[in-house]
């Protein structure tokens, strides 16, 4: 799913006001790194942008060095691309129920090990020079 898409899909959601608000922890303590994503645009937008810079970063690397973290930010862009394909876009639910899911998938798709890293983080940068 394209931004634009994501976009239209929250702005004709009766659910836009609570979308707008919505938020996600996400920490990688192993590198210090904590953000406080707040909207689902922001957090897909988070959660594209890694995914294609894994994508671009992967040309550069040799064999299955941060494949972690790749395999991380392809599965919750997946996941994100799901959420609002199959929740957001359902009128069906109430907002109690949305961030009920939106917790639950927070808790099995968006919690990086310690072996995730951001792919513009200057850790990666460092580890493949070395």
């Amino acid at each position: 799913m394209e931004l634009q898409e994501a976009r239209k899909i929250v702005k004709d959601s009766p659910y836009k006001d609570f979308l707008n608000t919505i938020e996600l922890p996400f920490t990688l303590r192993h590198i210090n790194v904590e953000y406080n994503i707040v909207g689902i645009i922001n957090i897909f937008k988070f959660f594209k942008e890694n995914d294609e810079q894994w994508t671009e970063r992967k040309k550069e690397l040799d064999n299955n060095l941060f494949s972690e973290s790749i395999s991380f930010f392809t599965t919750a862009r997946t996941y994100i691309d799901e959420f609002i394909n199959t929740y957001v876009k359902n009128e069906g639910y109430d907002e109690s129920s949305l961030q009920q899911q939106f917790t639950s998938f927070t808790r099995y798709y968006f919690s990086p090990s310690q072996h995730v890293f951001t792919a513009n983080s200057p850790e990666i940068d460092f580890m493949i020079k070395l």
